[in-house]
């Protein structure tokens, strides 16, 4: 409807892909499903024709477990990727979000081994800037009640403390965490990390880039993202001047995604892109409307201004 350009529905927002998140917002809450959105999501069956996407995401959820939920079902949640824009409207609306970040290195190599569960290999930089983005929505949620958020490293290394803050997040009795978890089909349940599988709650995966990932694809996660890794507390060591960092990178994963161009990672619109939004951090000379098109919200660029080298 406003005519944006990109290679995803669900985007950057940076730059010429920037719209306003109440805008968005506003439009979730309002749209209605016609028959034609029906027949094109495959839903005719579970709709009614004055649903939205609120309704329409409660119904999904239903529809999806409806073989598993029983009178004995305490709890139930669902888990989806790349959806930060829906957030906003989520908590509107009295839905719960926790939400789970991951060090950017060890998504990059996750992403790049796991080809089965995350499609065709995508430009560093186009990872990186979704990253970003997920980290740019825990900032700008942080002090909602009805959002959590958690460190995936810390899941798999304090799984019991963890949900302790969850059942007081969610207001619900203390969950027990079994050994050994069941799958929906009532089996064990077997991890899908490109890592290595296992039955157990791992922390066998952290920093795992660090054997994957060259020593310049490092520095150019760790110089592109060094605000979000300080703020987050994760290791950020070999920073270096952005111009030499684009000079001497190269893809570390064969890129075959026919949607990228393959320098998207060192195009020049690209790297004058992530110059002036290093150099957004250094100075306050920008308006709100620009600052938000590279920092998705001023509540994020003040927040990473503290962590700017």
């Amino acid at each position: 409807m406003q005519n944006i350009s990109s290679v995803y529905p669900i985007n950057t927002r940076l730059d010429n892909e920037y719209f306003e998140m109440q805008d968005f917002i506003e439009f979730l809450n309002r749209y209605k499903l016609s028959e034609t959105d029906k027949v094109n999501l495959g839903s005719e069956s579970l709709l009614h024709s004055s649903d939205g996407f609120i309704d329409l995401f409660k119904q999904l959820q239903v529809a999806a477990g409806k073989d598993l939920i029983t009178k004995e079902t305490l709890y139930v949640g669902s888990k989806e990727i790349l959806c930060e824009d829906f957030i906003g409207t989520l908590l509107e609306n009295g839905i719960r979000v926790i939400h789970i970040i991951r060090d950017p290195r060890d998504v990059l190599s996750s992403a790049a081994l796991g080809k089965e569960y995350t499609g065709k290999v995508r430009p560093l930089l186009y990872t990186i800037r979704m990253w970003r983005k997920s980290v740019a929505f825990r900032i700008h949620y942080s002090e909602h009640p009805l959002f959590y958020s958690i460190r995936y490293e810390d899941l798999v290394t304090s799984p019991m403390s963890v949900m302790k803050e969850l059942a007081g997040f969610m207001n619900v009795q203390e969950i027990e965490l079994q050994s050994r978890l069941i799958d929906q089909q009532g089996n064990i349940w077997k991890s899908n990390s490109s890592f290595g599988k296992s039955e157990l709650i791992s922390s066998s995966s952290i920093g795992k880039y660090k054997e994957i990932l060259d020593d310049n694809s490092i520095v150019y996660v760790n110089t592109l993202c060094t605000p979000e890794l300080k703020y987050l507390n994760y290791e950020c060591e070999d920073v270096k001047d952005l111009k030499e960092v684009f000079e001497v990178f190269k893809e570390p994963f064969p890129i075959d995604n026919d949607l990228f161009q393959h320098d998207y990672s060192v195009s020049e619109i690209n790297q004058n892109m992530e110059i002036k939004r290093a150099g957004l951090l250094k100075t306050d000379r920008f308006s709100s409307k620009e600052i938000e098109k590279h920092y998705q919200f001023e509540s994020v660029y003040k927040i990473l201004k503290k962590h700017a080298i």
